[in-house]
């Protein structure tokens, strides 16, 4: 009674051997698209989870957020909708944004460099926040443009709002 178990064992752990042997990495992303950029003001109450009044950590799920200052959630949000999940991004992969906000008549410039842990999906939001946004809901950028790089400073993927100049 006790062989057969075991050789089944020994089965199923040269399979499971076997295949995680076989599994390939993502493959090298040399470039990506950002398809769609959503605007929208966000209140610090749209990131709290469940999870957060259970652990005391902000859990951000399947998405992916970077903010101009971290510890400041409200603000104004770009969603940047992408062709590829945010996680296959290679480690060190920073975004620029340049952004003309209300009663500025300089490009405000702003570069972040990408959690080593990010969400699943193809959306990375990229927060303006704390004093960096100290305007209302009402206000929203006149213009702005995107940038991704990888870690060597290569363009991944760029784009912008009409009105950029």
């Amino acid at each position: 009674m006790l062989k057969p178990m075991l050789r089944a064992v020994c089965l199923l752990l040269i399979c499971l051997g076997f295949a995680a042997c076989s599994s390939t990495p993502p493959p090298r992303i040399e470039s990506v698209e950002i398809l769609e950029i959503q605007p929208e003001f966000m209140e610090a109450s749209a990131f709290k989870r469940i999870n957060e009044f259970l652990t005391g950590v902000e859990e951000h799920g399947k998405r992916t957020v970077v903010r101009t200052q971290a510890e400041d959630r409200r603000g104004f949000y770009f969603t940047l909708r992408l062709d590829k999940k945010a996680k296959h991004l290679p480690r060190g992969t920073h975004i620029i944004a340049e952004v003309y906000t209300p009663n500025q008549t300089e490009v405000q410039r702003f570069e972040l460099s990408l959690p080593a842990k990010r969400g699943s999906s193809r959306q990375l939001l990229f927060g303006l926040t704390g004093t960096d946004w100290p305007y209302q809901r009402e206000r929203v950028p006149a213009a702005w443009k995107f940038t991704i790089l990888d870690p060597n400073g290569k363009v991944l993927g760029a784009t912008q709002s009409y009105l950029w100049n």
